[in-house]
């Protein structure tokens, strides 16, 4: 590695002793992103550009993350075929292996949001969400999408669709593409919920596409949905029935001033009192693994009592805790891009100190590091 990256890494270490080796890293990078001949993430009004590369260095989970042309991180070609070294300052840092660079061109025609994932241990997921719109955001000029998942990008990318118009187009695609054998092998079907007028209409797509699928799937592979209101018991207890066996609590923030200023919801501002009380109960009925809180880092949430207050409280349920995914809020619009560039909404300090506060209370095996994770 860079005598100037371990360096770093290790004055970081010292003012953050409970930060990783890895955490440092991945966060530097997500914070800079990557040069790599002189590209930019959005060059266009039309073009999203991602990375995803491994640095075995630092990390064997991959890291999806931006291209910088001002960043003091390079990936430089070996003149080998597919082969690439990462640089420092200059500065040799590692070989890269798994890379990947993904172009999301927003002039093609909309799409259902469907598509497969192969995570870093393997496993093969099926990835599907029929609305866009996301529940928490509604602005002056009508409903817009969030902030959080589906942004202005994604919804010009992707279309709405109901659960059983979405079950007929996958069972049609895949027996064309390969008679349905993709779809027999997965590992998890994983529906990220968008906007529902109410929980019967929720309770309704979500059980629709379970059920339709299901013949088609195998018997003993965990099935993921969640909602970032949560639920009351009884709809969970309907889910689970359904043959839900993980709840993700995207929660993104634990702050009630963030909640009610970036997470406004048409039914009502929802208070993490509130969450907690959904959480609880989703607990007692899914159990440790089958609980996952997401937070989304850099939001602005104060890093006081009451924010280490409920890491704790939520980290202490059940014998090992439910499962934490900690995302980085990063610009994947044109429009938080340029934000970025003038009045970035976060320090490097400051997630420091928030993933150390996570590190306290959370064991490192209960954090589900994803591609754009610390």
């Amino acid at each position: 590695m860079s005598n100037l990256l371990r360096k770093r890494i290790d004055a970081i270490q010292s003012q953050y002793p409970l930060l990783t080796r890895e955490n440092i890293g991945r966060i530097l990078i997500l914070d800079s992103g990557i040069n790599y001949k002189k590209q930019h993430s959005f060059p266009d009004h039309f073009s999203h550009y991602e990375l995803i590369l491994t640095i075995p260095t630092l990390s064997n989970l991959s890291i999806l993350t931006l291209l910088n042309p001002k960043s003091d991180f390079e990936l430089i070609d070996t003149g080998v075929s597919g082969e690439h070294v990462l640089l420092y300052k200059g500065e040799f840092v590692d070989s890269i292996t798994d890379y990947e660079q993904r172009l999301f061109d927003f002039k093609n025609k909309q799409e259902p949001f469907y598509f497969y994932v192969e995570e870093i241990n393997g496993d093969l997921v099926l990835k599907l969400n029929p609305i866009q719109l996301c529940d928490f955001f509604q602005s002056s000029k009508g409903e817009m999408p969030c902030q959080f998942c589906f942004r202005n990008d994604m919804v010009q990318r992707f279309r709405n669709i109901s659960a059983s118009e979405l079950v007929s187009l996958i069972l049609k695609q895949e027996a064309a593409h390969d008679s349905l054998k993709t779809l027999q092998s997965i590992d998890e079907l994983s529906i990220i919920t968008g906007s529902y007028k109410n929980n019967s209409e929720y309770v309704e797509e979500m059980v629709t596409l379970i059920s339709g699928l299901k013949p088609h799937i195998r018997e003993s592979l965990r099935v993921v949905v969640g909602s970032h209101e949560g639920k009351p018991l009884p709809i969970l207890k309907q889910l689970h029935k359904a043959g839900v066996t993980t709840f993700a609590f995207p929660i993104e923030s634990l702050d009630d001033t963030i909640r009610k200023t970036k997470m406004k919801n048409r039914k009502g501002i929802i208070p993490m009192s509130d969450m907690v009380s959904s959480i609880k109960g989703a607990h007692a009925l899914f159990g440790d693994d089958g609980i996952i809180i997401r937070l989304v880092a850099g939001m602005g949430d104060a890093l006081d009592e009451t924010f280490i207050q409920h890491v704790q409280q939520l980290s202490e349920l059940g014998e090992a805790g439910p499962h934490w995914n900690i995302n980085v809020y990063m610009p994947f619009t044109h429009y938080h891009w340029k934000l970025f560039q003038t009045k970035k909404p976060y320090t490097l300090e400051y997630i420091f100190e928030y993933q150390s506060i996570i590190n306290t209370y959370v064991p490192q095996d209960r954090q589900m590091r994803f591609k754009i994770s610390p």
